[in-house]
């Protein structure tokens, strides 16, 4: 308990970590990535207040689901990507098409995947998951859009 009380400290303590404006090297974005998703686990095992042992079944089944939501997603942004290089006619119903069926099979796995979490979590934890997954995009986006803004005068 201390342990995870110390890694939640630490993580919170560290200066909040954010995308650059300009652009870094794949190396400093895959860095920057696995800190943020460092502090999401943080953060979400705090608001939740999972256990160890519940911890350690749900992230391998949290990170396979955004794995696939991010295969799901890798789909849409590689269409729109050819659809803008080709120098063709945007096929714009495709496209609208393409990003249905996404929302369609991420609910689908979200479903999914809500079904297994019900076999490690309560579904008063699961639903404290889902606001706090909320929470930690709006916070995230709150801090990279602070970023941009110029330090204040006093």
């Amino acid at each position: 308990m201390k342990t995870r009380l110390l890694i939640i400290f630490i993580l919170a303590a560290s200066p909040f970590i954010v995308f650059s404006q300009g652009k870094g090297n794949q190396a400093d974005f895959e860095k920057r990535r696995e800190e943020i998703k460092a502090q999401k686990i943080a953060f979400i095992t705090e608001r939740v207040n999972l256990s160890p042992a519940e911890a350690q079944k749900f992230w391998p089944l949290s990170n396979e689901l955004e794995a696939k939501k991010q295969e799901i997603m890798k789909e849409v942004r590689q269409l729109q990507k050819r659809s803008k290089t080709e120098g063709e006619v945007v096929d714009y119903d495709k496209l609208i098409e393409a990003q249905i069926n996404a929302k369609i099979k991420t609910a689908e796995l979200e479903k999914e995947y809500y079904l297994k979490f019900k076999t490690v979590l309560s579904p008063e934890k699961i639903y404290k998951l889902i606001k706090a997954d909320k929470d930690f995009q709006k916070e995230l986006l709150g801090r990279i859009q602070q970023q941009g803004k110029p330090a204040k005068k006093q």
